[in-house]
């Protein structure tokens, strides 16, 4: 995919930096609401590729590289329909990650990971990950999964 094409498809991409969100998008498109989603991951091909493919199916996607700005971002109220969390990141872990989440906040939390063992997964879902995908992903099962998610938590998005 050329750049041009990237920068067409993610022209509603927001990204946080330590000054706050870079938005580009409304909530509003066409009418309805978007799902908000909120990617944590560390490796940026793989937060890229996220956005690219969840902005195709028209979800509105915040990106952030570490566990610290994922649990600022995640239990603010209201803020998010879904988390999409890495295990693996720089400064807290996923699973530190997906606990301080569940202290606060029931937004859904789908666990995206290389770590594919059957103890990572009951571990991610016992802590209170709604669903859990391992790397490498197939896109459309990773967007199935996220709107079943969705479909669960919010009938009416």
């Amino acid at each position: 995919m050329s750049w041009a094409d990237r920068l067409a498809i993610g022209g509603g991409r927001r990204f946080l930096t330590d000054a706050g969100a870079l938005d580009g998008r409304d909530e509003w498109h066409s009418g309805t609401m978007q799902a908000r989603i909120l990617v944590v991951e560390d490796d940026p091909t793989v937060r890229e590729l996220l956005d690219l493919v969840l902005q195709r199916q028209g979800f509105d996607v915040t990106a952030v590289r570490n566990g610290r700005s994922a649990v600022t971002e995640a239990t603010r109220a209201a803020a998010y329909d879904l988390v999409l969390l890495d295990l693996m990141l720089p400064d807290l872990s996923g699973l530190d990650v997906c606990r301080e989440v569940r202290r606060t906040s029931n937004v859904p939390i789908v666990m995206v990971t290389a770590r594919a063992s059957a103890a990572d997964v009951v571990a991610g879902l016992e802590l209170g990950a709604d669903d859990y995908v391992t790397k490498p992903f197939s896109p459309s099962e990773l967007t199935a999964r996220v709107r079943a998610v969705l479909r669960r938590a919010t009938p009416n998005l």
